[in-house]
This record gives structure tokens, C-alpha cells and sequence, in this order.
């Protein structure tokens, strides 16, 4: 089947005449309001002469004119960074080299000088231009290796027309333009953004809002016309699937990332074959991407989005004619000599070193060990608060529940922040260490439970016992024999503390510029399992926070940085006092305690005392 290129389109012109006109009226209209600045200062000057007002107006003049000048030369100087991705010869990649300089051809355009692939679920094109667009240079073609392992051949095919369909277009040579333009505003907006109450940040606002929403139209208008080539070039069957299959195995790739490939990422651990995981995974959840297929294609959008809805995109395309070709149905894998050396590379560019490579038999069990480990630990702790560190082991467990204060246990347990779920946890790992318990992976699935035998583990039934009053200590303890499960080994790892394993689970989600706690001045910076409170430094206000966060990475840096962290595991008791700001007395389980006061004044990130609140809740519904 023979597909004609298509003919340039005339709004083209047009749509690059808009993009300059918004480029080149941004400078216009910052110059424009540097000489208003300027103007009027001159005029308060000789209105009021050397003034204490005057002095002011000639102080903010400066500071306007100084903050637009420097973010006009810095978009100026601004140079986009060169595409990132593994280099594919055309050794490596001959039927995809052939793929782009036949939809080069047909769409009537030069192909593209390198192809590279990288681990995003995408493809695009890109134009390092000159003279803002008016001069043509190097093309990139850049394919998202997900993407080619998840299509066939006809719906991969569409896809480079698409991106075809851009370059024939000279759409990558108007994204000079408007990337340009992008870099212009977005620097401005960052010149003036603690500017909240000042005029000139209102101005550049609403030009910003003119700016982006223009070019979003323009772009959502490039891309359908993109579709229409690519239907042209490759059929419009294959294009319709093509564009109906996006959003399902971009979910399904999105799902294996958080479900399988980053399930160990927090011990640092990685599987060996990711790309090879993908294959297992859409082979194991079949019916699940089955579903996705049936669900309605995204129809919404919003009107910054540079990407029109699926579901118009597709309806768009409906008539276009071209039936698939022979090969169409084979794995896009294909186009590429040997997929697996290739996601190899791709694999060791974008994988941190400093992670541990593990095959994926030993990546859920090692990860689910670790994470049962650091929670029985957790439990442990809780034990040894109520019981003391002699008894604080599964074994003293079972004597205090069933032969001493039985239900007075578990109430004294939960005021010591006995995790939920902390008895099956101890249970696990202890059965973990004594080797009779394993996770095995299932890819259709939640990972199973296992025991030596291969048989399901039932974890559940153990801990039931442990709460059961008709069943006494000596029944539990040959169950757990039973089961291969060593009492002795039934205790804590010390491997974490209270601090530490709050402190790497930690997330900040507010923040507070200045509290006091116990009459001392202090940051607060709100956690997902804690509170970090940081002696007060240079600046002040919402920057300053931000700038903390930026500097300290996270809970951790600011404990490194001297930060008092206070892990709700050692909370013992948090009473909201009187006052007309927010004040609390926080009791530690060791008994300290701290007096938080809100400061009135003072800048926040979000709702840092409603993070205190919501602990409190918590507390008090357990």
C-alpha cells in the first residue's frame, strides 16, 4: 500500500507568526514596563526631590529594572539541553533506521540524524534549529523503550508517523519558538515570585496566562494535524489502534513500575531484567489490561494541556482509510537486532550504581523481609516499654498475654504505639529468620506466602492464636514449632530505632517558618511519621523553608543539619492547651516534655498543625 506525503498547510505560517509575535511581545512588554518603572520614578524624584519616598521609589525602580534585565539576558543566553538517551547504530536497530527514513520519505521530510531510546513510555522528535527556529539543524528521534516492547509493528509504525508528521509540518522548528518563549516567561515568573503584592508580578502574571494558553492551542492543533499524517503514512486502522492502545499500556506500565520494578527501591534493591519484567508483567495481568482496553478513552482536558484527549484524537481519525499490512501484528521488538542487549544498555544508563542487582526470585522475598524486619522491630520496642527489655521478645509476649494481664496487655501496648498488625509482623519475621517462611513473586497476582513446603503459610492463624483466650501459651508455642518457626530467634534485629525508621519513611509535607518550642525559636517542618524541628537561620519566610527542604533533601538531611526529630512512635501524649494561637504539650514515652507554640506571623507551607491534629485523631480512633 503507497501512502502520497502531505502537503504543507498554510496556518503553519500563520502559527509561526503567532509564536513570534508572542516571543518577541514579551520582550517588547518587559521593556515597556521597565520604562513605565522608570518613568514614574523620574517623576516621583522631581515630584518630591531627595525625599525618604523618594529614595524608596528609586530603591524599587532599581530592584524592578535590575530583576527583569537579568531574567530577559538569562532567557536569551538560555541554551535547551541536548537530548538524553542511549545511541542506537544501525547495527543496533536496522529495521527501526529503515522505519524512520521510509516515514521520513513518504512524509516528504529529512530523517533523522541519531535515533536514541530511553525508559520513558513516549516517543518524540526534537530540532536543535537555529536563529530561533528559522534554520533547520540536527533531529533527534527518541523512542521510549516501553512503548517499543509494547506495541506491534503497525502501531509502532503509526506512532513514528506521527512524529514524522511533526518534522514534514516544521512543528520541531516552531518549538524553538515556543520553548524560547517558554524559558522568557518562566524565568520572569521566577524573578518576581515572592513579589505577592506588587504590580508589576500581577502584569507579568496575566501575560504569562495570555502566553501559555495560546501556545497550548496551537500545539493541541499541531498534534491532531500530526494524526492525520500518521493515518495517512501508515493506515488509519493502525493509527486508530495505535492511539486507542497509549493510554492503556502507559497505566500498565505505570502499575508495573509501582508494583513490581520499585518495590524494592527503598532497600536499594533492583531487579536485573526490568524490561524483561514488563514482558511477565503484561503477560500475567492479561485480564487487567483486558479491563483497561474496555474502560472509556480520557476525554477530558485542560486547556494548558498540549495534547489534545485521546478520545478526540481518535474520533478525529475515524473514516480515515488504510487497512494494516503484512508484518503489522509482529512485536516491535523486532526492528531492533538484539532487544535484550539494548534494554541492557538502557538499563545500566539510568539505574544508579549504588543499588544491589538481584534476580527477581529473590527481589520481593528480600524486600518483604527487610520491611517485615524493620516493623517487628518497631513492635519490639512498643514490647519492651511495657515489659522492659528482658521480656521484649515474642516468647515474654506470650507469657504476659496468656498467664499475666491478658486484655490490660493490649490496652498498655497501644498507649506505647504498638503498630497494628505488630503481632503477625513479629510472627513473620520471626519465621523469616528461622527460614520457614518465604514471599515468592506471582505476576498475576499479590505475592504468595509460603512455608518450606511450598504450601501457603497461614500467618494470619498464628497471630489469631496469640489473641485467642481459650488457647493457652504452651498450645501457640507448638503451633509455632509446628511450623518450623524458632522462638529464640523471635526478637528483636536492633538493626533500626525509633528515630531511624521514622526518619527514612519520613515524607515533609509542611512546614511552619518560625514556632517555639520550649520558648526556643525554631523551624517546623512537618513528616508523614514525625516532626523535625530546626534552629532558625539566615532569612526568613516561606524562601527560607524552601530553601531548607531544597539543601536538606528530606527528614534525614535535617537531622543531619542538627534538627530535634521527634518520631510519633515516641509520642506518648499530645494535649492541645489554650492560647490564641495554636499550643500543645507533647509527652514522650521516656517522659520529656516539649510546649509547641504557633507564631502568629509566621510563614507557612500547607497546614503544619493540622499534621498534629490528624495524629491526634489517630490516636484517639485506635
Amino acid at each position: 500500500m503507497t501512502h502520497t506525503a502531505p502537503a504543507p498547510r498554510k496556518p503553519n505560517a500563520l502559527r509561526a507568526a503567532v509564536s513570534v509575535a508572542l516571543l518577541g511581545g514579551f520582550y517588547v512588554y518587559a521593556l515597556l514596563i521597565v520604562a513605565a518603572v522608570a518613568a514614574g520614578t523620574v517623576y516621583v524624584v522631581m515630584r518630591f526631590g531627595s525625599s525618604r519616598a523618594s529614595v524608596e521609589v528609586i530603591g524599587f525602580g532599581l530592584g524592578i529594572t535590575v530583576a527583569v534585565l537579568v531574567a530577559l539576558y538569562r532567557a536569551l543566553r538560555h541554551k535547551p539541553s541536548p537530548p538524553q538517551g542511549v545511541r542506537l547504530t544501525r547495527a543496533d536497530a536496522p529495521g527501526l533506521w529503515e522505519l524512520a527514513e521510509r516515514s521520513a520519505e513518504a512524509a516528504g521530510t529529512r530523517g533523522p540524524d541519531e535515533i536514541l531510546v530511553d525508559p520513558d513510555f513516549n516517543a518524540a522528535v526534537s530540532e536543535d534549529a537555529k536563529a530561533l527556529g528559522l534554520v533547520g539543524g540536527r533531529r533527534y528521534l527518541i523512542v521510549g523503550l516501553p512503548l517499543l516492547a509494547s506495541f506491534t509493528t503497525g502501531r509502532f509504525r503509526a506512532v513514528i508517523g506521527h512524529e514524522f508528521g511533526h518534522y514534514s509540518q516544521a512543528h520541531t522548528r516552531l518549538g524553538a519558538l515556543a520553548y524560547r518563549g517558554h524559558v522568557a516567561v518562566r524565568l520572569m515568573l521566577a524573578a518576581f515570585a515572592e513579589r505577592r503584592f506588587n504590580p508589576v508580578t500581577w502584569l507579568f502574571r496575566a501575560y504569562a496566562a495570555l502566553f501559555f494558553n495560546v501556545q497550548a492551542g496551537v500545539s493541541r492543533a499541531q498534534e491532531f494535524e500530526a494524526d492525520q499524517i500518521a493515518a495517512r503514512l501508515t493506515g488509519g486502522e493502525n493509527t486508530r489502534a495505535a492511539f486507542r492502545e497509549l493510554p492503556v499500556m502507559a497505566a500498565a506500565w505505570s502499575r508495573y513500575q509501582e508494583q513490581y520494578m520499585l518495590l524494592g527501591a527503598q532497600q536499594k534493591l533492583v531487579p536485573d531484567d526490568v524490561f524483561g519484567g514488563f514482558a511477565a508483567f503484561r503477560e500475567g495481568r492479561a485480564e487487567e489490561i483486558e479491563a483497561l482496553r474496555a474502560e472509556p478513552l480520557p476525554d477530558k482536558a485542560h486547556r494548558l494541556d498540549t495534547h489534545p484527549p485521546i478520545a478526540a484524537r481518535v474520533a478525529a481519525l475515524e473514516g480515515a482509510p488504510g487497512e494494516p499490512r503484512p508484518g503489522d501484528e509482529a512485536p516491535a521488538t523486532g526492528l531492533l537486532a538484539d532487544f535484550d542487549a539494548i534494554a541492557r544498555r538502557v538499563d545500566a544508563e539510568w539505574i544508579s550504581p549504588d543499588v544491589e542487582r538481584v534476580p527477581w526470585s529473590e527481589l520481593c522475598h528480600r524486600t518483604a523481609a527487610a520491611v517485615h524486619g524493620k516493623q517487628a522491630d518497631a513492635a519490639y520496642r512498643a514490647v519492651e516499654r511495657v515489659l522492659g527489655p528482658e521480656r521484649a521478645n515474642l516468647d515474654g509476649l506470650l507469657t504476659e498475654a496468656k498467664e499475666g494481664r491478658g486484655k490490660r496487655l493490649w490496652a498498655d501496648l497501644e498507649a506505647a504505639n504498638f503498630p497494628r498488625g505488630g503481632v503477625r509482623t513479629i510472627i513473620a519475621s520471626a519465621a523469616i529468620a528461622s527460614g520457614a517462611l518465604r514471599f515468592e513473586l506471582s505476576w498475576d497476582g499479590p505475592m504468595r506466602v509460603v512455608g518450606r513446603d511450598g504450601e501457603p503459610f497461614d500467618v494470619d492463624g498464628l497471630s489469631a492464636m496469640v489473641f485467642d483466650e481459650d488457647t493457652d501459651a504452651a498450645s501457640v508455642r507448638e503451633a509455632l514449632a509446628k511450623q518450623g518457626v524458632d522462638l529464640a530467634l523471635a526478637v528483636s534485629s536492633g538493626a533500626t530505632t525509633a528515630a531511624s525508621h521514622a526518619a527514612e519513611r519520613a515524607r515533609i509535607i509542611a512546614a511552619s517558618d518560625v514556632v517555639e518550642l520550649n520558648g526556643e525559636k525554631r523551624h517546623l517542618f512537618a513528616a508523614t511519621t514525625g516532626l523535625a524541628f530546626l534552629h532558625l537561620g539566615q532569612g526568613e519566610g516561606e524562601k527560607r523553608l524552601k530553601q531548607v527542604m531544597q539543601e536538606c533533601g528530606g527528614v534525614e538531611g535535617l537531622i543531619g543539619s542538627a534538627a530535634l526529630w521527634l518520631p510519633f512512635e515516641e509520642v506518648k501524649h499530645i494535649e492541645q492547651l489554650k492560647g490564641m494561637s495554636y499550643k500543645a504539650r507533647i509527652v514522650t514515652q521516656d517522659g520529656t516534655e516539649y510546649t509547641l507554640v504557633q507564631k502568629l506571623m509566621s510563614d507557612d507551607i500547607g497546614k503544619p498543625f493540622e499534621v498534629v491534629d490528624q495524629f491526634v485523631r489517630q490516636r484517639a480512633q485506635r
